[in-house]
C-alpha cells in the first residue's frame, strides 16, 4: 500500500486514540482512567478471531486492523487503546508504514470477556 493508494474515502470510520491516566481519588488512592489523546478517521477491517476456554467459560477475541493518517507530532503505542463505535480495542502492534511518520497501521484486539 503506497501512500498515494490510501484514498480518503477508505478513511470513513471515526476513531479515538486514548491514553491511560493515573490520578488520585478523594481518599488519596490511585485511580485509572482513559483520556482522549486524539481523534482521526480510519479504515477498519476485521482480520480474525480466536476463542479460548477459561474454566467453564468460552471467551472470544476479535482482531482488527486500523489504518489512518497521523501527524508526526502524534504518537501511538501499545499503551494506548482505541475507542470505535462504542467499543474499545487493546492495541497489539503499531507499524509506521514506510517509516515516513504519515500512515499508521496497527492491529488491535476487542476482548469479549
Amino acid at each position: 500500500m503506497a501512500r498515494r493508494m490510501l484514498k480518503a474515502g477508505t478513511l470513513r470510520h471515526p476513531i479515538t486514540i486514548q491514553s491511560n491516566t493515573i490520578g488520585r481519588d478523594a481518599y488519596g488512592g490511585l485511580t485509572e482512567s482513559w483520556a482522549t489523546h486524539f481523534t482521526t478517521r480510519a479504515s477498519v477491517n476485521s482480520i480474525g478471531a480466536t476463542e479460548r476456554q477459561s474454566g467453564d467459560r468460552i471467551t472470544a477475541d476479535h482482531v482488527y486492523e486500523f489504518i489512518f493518517r497521523v501527524h508526526p507530532s502524534k504518537s501511538v503505542t501499545p499503551q494506548n487503546r482505541i475507542s470505535y463505535d462504542s467499543r474499545t480495542f487493546d492495541i497489539e502492534t503499531v507499524e509506521n508504514f514506510e517509516e515516513k511518520d504519515h500512515i499508521i497501521r496497527l492491529t488491535a484486539v476487542e476482548r469479549n470477556l
